[in-house]
């Protein structure tokens, strides 16, 4: 028989786990799971030692190698976010808080922005580009389906995070038009 505390205990424990693991969005996770998978293969390449803890100096390498392969500036950061999140789930402080780390990121940042690294302003989507998005869509009714949302997206000049997140309740539908 298990001693009552025992199930009180391991209960606990479960639902901080459920509870953490809301801490951050499905998509957040995936992005910091690949840096940090990419940070552990740079480091197995180079014989270094991840952690965590992570060195701040094997962090600053990482962030030097990241900026020699043309990174942008918001992915050198992502990464150094992604390790630092991967340091404090295992209680220990984000390497990318200490000095050495911040001024090659800084460093970094600003190279990366000096040679235009990035995507940066995308061309604005027109009607000629969207009936060849059309043209291409399969048949039936994920096409046709996809046809309105990009139809709907240019006519209100919506970005894909604001189509994505579009729910029936957000739509009041009038006579002649449809109310965001």
């Amino acid at each position: 028989m298990v001693p009552a505390v025992d199930v009180a205990l391991a209960a606990r424990q479960e639902r901080r786990r459920e509870y953490a693991a809301h801490a951050k969005s499905e998509g957040t996770w995936k992005v910091y799971t690949g840096h940090w998978q990419r940070f552990l293969a740079f480091c197995r390449a180079q014989g270094l030692d991840p952690g965590p803890p992570t060195p701040p100096e094997v962090l600053a390498d990482y962030i030097v190698a990241l900026r020699e392969a043309a990174k942008a500036a918001s992915s050198l950061s992502v990464a150094v976010a992604a390790v630092g999140h991967q340091n404090r789930l295992g209680a220990y402080p984000p390497p990318g808080e200490h000095p050495q780390v911040q001024e090659v990121l800084a460093g970094a940042r600003r190279l990366a922005a000096a040679a235009g690294a990035g995507r940066g302003p995308s061309d604005p989507m027109l009607p000629e580009d969207l009936r060849k998005m059309v043209a291409r869509l399969k048949p039936g009714l994920g096409g046709i389906r996809d046809a309105a949302l990009l139809s709907f997206g240019l006519a209100g000049g919506f970005r894909r995070s604001e189509l994505a997140g579009l729910q029936v309740k957000d739509l009041r539908i009038e006579r002649d038009s449809v109310r965001v």
